[in-house]
């Protein structure tokens, strides 16, 4: 086999090259082609489904449990993110503090860095300060633990945390995005008609809803985001 090539899951993945040096891909990278659904990874004998390869990507960013973030995959956060690539829309109801937001917080970053430019994620909270000490918190610590890990492998995150709004922009090779990243939209009764008219605007390849205490939401609001969803 040529220098840098190699064999894994059925496919032959070609090295990264670093100027004149062929680099073997990481096994990270490999994990993430197959959890974004590349390569027609339904007919390769040793795909074991979007799920699996999504799980062990994360593995990458949180495995560390000296890290901001460490994801331990319980029976519940391993039933979460199953379900999540069956279904289009997926309900998860449990006990207070039962990790379901500590769950959904790296399945909303992970999925943003499947396919950074294409996608853009949505999460809803009563307000920016109550969101701080719930989903949008964990989001954040989740944020920067991967750019912790980005800063290891010598390279930058394909976002930016923005300063003073609850927003990690798609930023990489001098691309700005607005439309790619994830973002808070909050959802109380004040600014339910400024949180439907953003989130009806957004469009992208790849739009992902993550609505936090559901019982709080409007009718409204909820029928916005159906629709949106339906049209991405």
């Amino acid at each position: 086999m040529e220098h840098g090539w190699r064999e894994k899951f059925g496919i032959r993945w070609a090295p990264l090259r670093v100027g004149s040096n062929a680099i073997p891909l990481p096994e990270w990278v490999i994990h993430r082609d197959l959890a974004a659904g590349r390569h027609n990874c339904e007919s390769i004998p040793g795909f074991k489904g979007r799920a699996y390869h999504f799980m062990r990507f994360l593995d990458h960013f949180f495995s560390d449990p000296r890290g901001l973030f460490y994801m331990q995959w319980n029976p519940n956060a391993v039933r979460i993110v199953e379900n999540f690539f069956k279904h289009k829309m997926l309900s998860v109801m449990g006990a207070a503090s039962a990790s379901k937001s500590y769950t959904l917080a790296p399945l909303a970053v992970g999925m943003f860095l499947l396919d950074p430019q294409k996608t853009k994620v949505l999460v809803t909270s009563t307000t920016v300060q109550t969101a701080k000490g719930k989903i949008w918190g964990d989001i954040c610590y989740a944020w920067d633990q991967v750019c912790q890990v980005y800063k290891e492998m010598g390279a930058a995150p394909p976002g930016k945390k923005m300063t003073g709004d609850p927003i990690i922009r798609y930023e990489m090779d001098g691309i700005i995005s607005h439309k790619a990243g994830l973002e808070l939209v909050p959802t109380q009764q004040s600014s339910e008609k400024q949180s439907m008219e953003k989130i009806q605007g957004y469009k992208n390849e790849n739009v992902i809803f993550i609505g936090d205490e559901w019982d709080t939401l409007g009718h409204g609001l909820i029928n916005t985001v159906n629709g949106n969803l339906r049209a991405n």
